[in-house]
């Protein structure tokens, strides 16, 4: 007599499909947008320089230094020295953070703010002054490479039912990991200078600019770094796309949902 085969199939849930999916659409409308040249240098100005100043914030946060970053192409310092309030301020948000994901089930972000908070307290206590302030400058461009890779992957920690602001986020991470990327390979190739000045100042003073003069940096240590940063942030996305992704590790409706779409 037949036997018919009852053993499971594994199959991709709907979450792991947009999971899979959301991504490469929200790559291939990066590319859309910026055929819109207008458009394009339109969202430079309104997002994609939020991006960069909340970079500069946030580094100086990572060290207990008070930052805020502005709308308006600057993030205003108060002091390179330990800042009590940014310390409790860091500790006190990362504390209601891991409170949020572990009532809400997204458990897996509180290995992510674990890391965060063991890095904040090592650059709290090692950072010197001059240090932090060096990390600060830096973390204008960095912070479009690295913030926009975590906004990236945090879409792949929260799952159904899925915040919108998660897509808000995909969408922005994309648009500016792409945005920076390109221009750190192009400078690296040659074909593009360094981005000298700021969009108040002009040409002579921006962060590259007191990179090199104030704490003596390279042009050869500079395109290392940001290239170093391109590298670790592109590895760190499509790690999370294909594990979290493509393989659904993480994805609590797997073993729920046996027939997809």
């Amino acid at each position: 007599m037949m036997q018919s085969d009852s053993s499971p199939k594994w199959t991709w849930s709907n979450e792991t499909k947009i999971r899979i999916f959301a991504l490469p659409l929200c790559i291939l409308l990066t590319f859309l947008f910026h055929q819109l040249s207008y458009l394009a240098s339109v969202y430079r100005l309104l997002v994609g320089s939020l991006v960069h100043e909340l970079g500069h914030a946030f580094a100086y946060w990572l060290s207990s230094r008070a930052a805020i970053p502005t709308h308006i192409f600057f993030t205003i310092v108060f002091s390179p020295s330990f800042s009590l309030i940014t310390f409790l301020f860091v500790t006190l948000v990362t504390g209601y953070l891991c409170w949020k994901v572990y009532s809400t089930g997204h458990r897996g972000l509180l290995y992510v703010l674990g890391t965060f908070y063991s890095l904040f307290l090592t650059c709290t206590a090692l950072f010197s002054d001059n240090t932090a302030s060096l990390v600060g400058v830096a973390g204008g461009f960095a912070g479009e490479l690295l913030l926009s890779s975590f906004f990236i992957c945090s879409f792949f920690y929260l799952h159904h039912p899925r915040p919108w602001w998660t897509w808000a986020l995909l969408f922005i991470g994309t648009n500016a990991l792409v945005d920076s990327t390109d221009l750190w390979y192009r400078v690296w190739r040659g074909s593009k200078e360094l981005p000298f000045g700021s969009f108040l100042f002009g040409d002579s003073h921006g962060d590259l600019n007191t990179l090199m003069e104030s704490f003596s940096l390279s042009r050869e240590v500079i395109v290392q770094l940001y290239g170093g940063l391109a590298l670790f942030s592109l590895s760190l996305v499509l790690a999370h796309y294909f594990t979290l992704g493509v393989l659904g590790f993480g994805d609590s409706s797997q073993e729920d949902e046996a027939k997809g779409f």
